[in-house]
């Protein structure tokens, strides 16, 4: 091992480091096995092995976000808050009534903020009445499959409960969040905790409203 490392890296800049010598199946199988699932080291990893480039895109993640409508109007105010949150706290919820943009807001800090952790992904929450129910819920792609539960525990990760139920409990979700990891929440109700999604303002309203007009409604 030791001629071994003197002939590929004569500067020795692996120094303090480990080195693991793997056969090529060893070396395919923790690539499925723990990196498929990362965006950020399949883009690194393709440019030496293109072919992982095609099986990512190929197959598109499981548990992924839904996209921005050409109607989502951004506020900067809302999206500091957001951070603001995530930087302090283990789960963030985000409430208000149906209809005013929770999920779309939440899909936006996913995508703002997925390059800070390992892995990022949206769940329907409807259906889960307890946090245990997250163990049962697997993200896959190109071949590999894990669950969300361990996910959350091993690797820093942001997940979305979208649309959760009244009574899926914040600190049993947080328990399930190991060193780094993130749960952002959306649902109608919630404690004095959470960030009450505020109304558009004025200006903000009316550019919605003129989207698909000619041009922008006059003031009034």
């Amino acid at each position: 091992i030791e001629k071994f490392m003197t002939a590929v890296d004569p500067q020795n800049t692996a120094a303090g480091r480990q080195v693991h010598l793997m056969d090529s199946r060893a070396i395919a199988e923790a690539i499925v096995d723990q990196l498929m699932l990362q965006d950020q080291a399949i883009d690194v990893l393709s440019e030496i092995l293109p072919v992982l480039g095609d099986i990512r895109n190929d197959h598109p993640a499981s548990l992924r976000a839904p996209a921005l409508t050409s109607l989502y109007m951004a506020r900067s105010a809302v999206d500091a808050e957001l951070d603001r949150r995530l930087d302090a706290q283990v789960c963030v919820e985000i409430c208000g009534i149906g209809g005013i943009g929770k999920s779309q807001v939440a899909a936006a800090c996913l995508k703002r903020n997925r390059d800070r952790f390992e892995h990022s992904f949206w769940v329907n929450a409807q259906a889960i009445q307890g946090a245990e129910e997250l163990s049962a819920v697997p993200l896959r792609r190109g071949g590999a499959s894990r669950n969300v539960s361990g996910l959350l525990r091993k690797n820093r990760t942001l997940i979305v409960l979208d649309d959760a139920r009244d009574g899926l409990d914040v600190d049993e979700l947080a328990a399930l969040c190991g060193p780094g990891s993130k749960i952002l929440i959306t649902r109608r109700r919630g404690p004095s905790s959470a960030y009450e999604l505020p109304m558009m303002g004025k200006r903000i309203s009316r550019e919605l409203l003129g989207t698909k007009l000619p041009a922008q409604p006059p003031e009034r």
